[in-house]
């Protein structure tokens, strides 16, 4: 007979989105958007269900984020108004 608090706790292997989302400060829907663009990966246990390994989350954490853009600036000459026609530059070059 074995004894429930003598027993051996076994480490985590997966986490829900749930709990992902907890550490993370973000919501559980966040994380299922991430896991559907493959971003983090998941493992589908059932139609709704999804577990993250543990070490597949903390890969996901260790990763320098880099952004999915990026940002230029550049300068506007003209405004066109809305319904102006787009004048090729050959025609303004003749003009």
């Amino acid at each position: 007979m074995t004894n429930r608090t003598t027993a051996a706790v076994e480490p985590k292997r997966f986490y829900t989105p749930q709990e992902v989302g907890r550490l993370l400060g973000v919501s559980a829907t966040t994380v299922m958007t991430r896991i559907h663009e493959g971003a983090l990966p998941a493992v589908r246990v059932s139609d709704r269900i999804y577990r993250i390994p543990v070490p597949a989350f903390e890969r996901f954490v260790s990763v320098d984020a880099k952004p999915e853009f990026e940002i230029r600036y550049r300068r506007v000459k003209r405004v066109r108004r809305l319904g102006e026609a787009i004048v090729p530059a050959e025609e303004l070059a003749r003009a």
